[in-house]
């Protein structure tokens, strides 16, 4: 198996039609093979059902294999996802995601040609139910709609690819797996509004040594629904992006301050360029705790969260 697709899913019974139609409908799928599985996120409506008869009436010979998580988050979700896959590629389409006819072919040809690259993203084109809201071409952007940059190429300075859409190595996220990595942003859990776990798992692609991509002929329409549309939706959503920012500006400066010490990197010389990294950004408590913590030597309590980054860095690099 070459591909497989994952999409999970959290009551989306009314959103599978288009979405599965697009993933079975791919164009020019004569040197690869794919598979489709549909992550199940504790729905309580017919999801699984609803897919199981959709993809039946398409009589293909691409199978769909449906499999549930129990645990509430797309961390979980897509975790369990990939557990479940059979390929060295991974797409992960969301249930709103209708992907371009050569999205998979394209896909496929630039990850075999360009093996630096560890993760690949696209444009979309939003398609809103109901009315476009005032606010719309200004925030486009944080739906995961629009271009990811001008041009195509590398965008690793940038730092980080939509989820929606997103083409990554397999064998990135087992690594991940096998040094014990949790997610720190779980990313969208049932009606809560979260974010930023896509974009963590770009941090972790570049720490690995990868780059990241943009093309923009890899191209996706991306459906929101009324719901989402709302002036209340929208202000969650970038509450929820704002929430995600503190810890993706510790990954930022994680990974410059890994680059200056990759030669002789330890803990301490990492903490202590992060610490002077963020100086003016965290209260003066905040820094006199840390202070403290790092002339005990109780390197866990400095900062759990880049010690835990630390960890996990060490492991995928010891691997």
């Amino acid at each position: 198996m070459d591909i497989s697709v994952i999409i999970c899913c959290y009551n989306s019974e009314s959103l599978l039609k288009e979405t599965l139609f697009h993933v079975a409908n791919q164009k020019g799928i004569n040197d690869f093979n794919y598979e489709v599985i549909l992550v199940d996120n504790n729905s309580k409506d017919n999801t699984s059902e609803t897919a199981r008869k959709i993809w039946d009436r398409y009589n293909t010979v691409i199978n769909l294999k449906i499999v549930k998580e129990s645990e509430p988050g797309l961390a979980y979700a897509r975790k369990t996802g990939v557990l479940n896959s059979s390929a060295d590629i991974l797409i992960y389409c969301d249930d709103d995601n209708w992907l371009d006819e050569n999205y998979l072919s394209i896909s496929y040809k630039f990850m075999r040609d360009n093996p630096e690259v560890g993760a690949l993203g696209g444009q979309s084109f939003g398609v809103l139910e109901g009315d476009e809201p005032a606010w719309w071409k200004e925030k486009a952007s944080g739906y995961a709609v629009g271009q990811q940059q001008k041009n195509s190429g590398d965008i690793t300075k940038r730092g980080g690819l939509w989820g929606a859409g997103v083409v990554i190595r397999k064998s990135i996220i087992l690594e991940l797996y096998k040094a014990g990595f949790n997610s720190l942003l779980v990313g969208r859990s049932g009606s809560k509004i979260s974010s930023g776990d896509d974009s963590e798992l770009s941090k972790w692609v570049i720490l690995m040594g990868y780059k990241l991509w943009y093309l923009e002929e890899l191209k996706f329409k991306h459906f929101i629904i009324q719901k989402r549309l709302t002036d209340d939706y929208v202000d969650k959503l970038y509450q929820g992006h704002f929430d995600a920012s503190k810890t993706l500006r510790l990954y930022n400066v994680f990974i410059e301050n890994v680059k200056i010490k990759e030669s002789k990197s330890s803990y301490y010389s990492v903490l202590v360029g992060i610490y002077q990294s963020l100086r003016g950004v965290l209260k003066k408590d905040e820094f006199s705790k840390i202070l403290g913590q790092i002339k005990l030597g109780n390197l866990y309590k400095v900062h759990p969260t880049i010690y835990e980054m630390f960890r996990v860095y060490n492991q995928v690099n010891k691997n």
